[in-house]
């Protein structure tokens, strides 16, 4: 499942990419389009890449996920279909990926010798 989340993320970031460069006419719009699909293309090569070895890593990859989707997913819908609303859930998305990044630095620091 993990490949199949991963290879949507990592079209959304080049079809994102592509419409903030080519056809968001509004450079605001097209910002946020971007940041979108760049934060999705990020984390989905992590999601492809990284192996969950442990429960540890599962759920660092579990926050990477939803919160792709959250974050980029609100921006993609706000400024893409103009649906305001949307752009609640972009925080949350936020909040969860840097958790996910706070995760991987504890599971790094659980894992070192001592």
């Amino acid at each position: 499942m993990t490949g199949i989340f991963a290879g949507l993320c990592g079209f959304w970031g080049m079809a994102g990419g592509a419409l903030a460069a080519h056809a968001v006419k509004d450079p605001h719009a097209a910002a946020m389009v971007k940041t979108s699909a760049n934060y999705a293309l990020l984390h989905g090569i992590v999601l492809l890449c990284w192996p969950a070895e442990d429960k540890i890593a599962l759920a660092a990859k579990a926050c990477f996920a939803a919160g792709t989707f959250l974050f980029s997913g609100a921006l993609a819908v706000k400024y893409l279909c103009g649906a305001a609303g949307a752009g609640i859930f972009a925080p949350a998305g936020g909040s969860l990926l840097m958790l996910g990044w706070l995760v991987v630095c504890a599971r790094a620091a659980m894992r070192r010798p001592a």
